[in-house]
């Protein structure tokens, strides 16, 4: 990106009113601003963190809210029907919640999908047993943004307290950091 921020200058110092020079500085200046989003939400889910508070609807169609979860050790897990990488993870995230389920530990199913049948269908197939929530809203999910969600399967570690102990953590890992969460 550094190479095309140097050429943008170049040529708007050089070819002002080329419409090619404007067509480019466009483009540049939109990266760099999406660039700072980012960043900037990024800076509030680092890592000690408080997890930022969200209300969506579950499967029934009742409001869940993040809040509702204080206390207990949550995986928020970003997934879709639709996404075969977070269909060949589900039964990893499976296991895991069998294994902590009992320990003061539950997941928060948040679904990037826009087909309620599909999604529902899932979770059943899959055999999701924890609490699901969803805006139908796809890539266009507030939530999704809120929490910078740029690919699925991805997941966030609250602690007790709702602070984010990690973020895109691999199963391996996961275990590991529920662990030292329930101490």
């Amino acid at each position: 990106f550094a190479v095309f921020e140097k050429l943008d200058k170049s040529l708007l110092s050089k070819y002002p009113d080329n419409q090619h020079t404007k067509d480019l500085h466009e483009r540049v200046t939109e990266v760099k601003r999406i660039q700072v989003e980012r960043q900037m939400a990024e800076s509030k889910l680092s890592v000690g963190s408080k997890a930022p508070e969200f209300t969506l609807n579950n499967t029934e169609g009742k409001e869940v809210s993040l809040s509702d979860f204080k206390g207990k050790v949550v995986l928020i897990d970003f997934w879709a029907s639709w996404c075969s990488n977070c269909r060949k993870e589900n039964p990893k995230v499976v296991k895991l919640y069998k294994q902590f389920k009992d320990n003061n530990f539950t997941i928060l199913g948040v679904s990037l999908d826009r087909e309620k049948d599909a999604w529902l269908k899932a979770i059943k197939t899959d055999n999701l047993n924890w609490i699901q929530v969803s805006d139908l809203k796809y890539w266009d999910s507030p939530v999704a943004k809120l929490y910078n969600v740029q690919s699925i399967p991805y997941n966030v570690l609250l602690d007790k307290e709702g602070k984010i102990l990690g973020k895109g953590l691999s199963n391996d890992s996961l275990k590991i950091y529920i662990t030292e969460g329930l101490k």
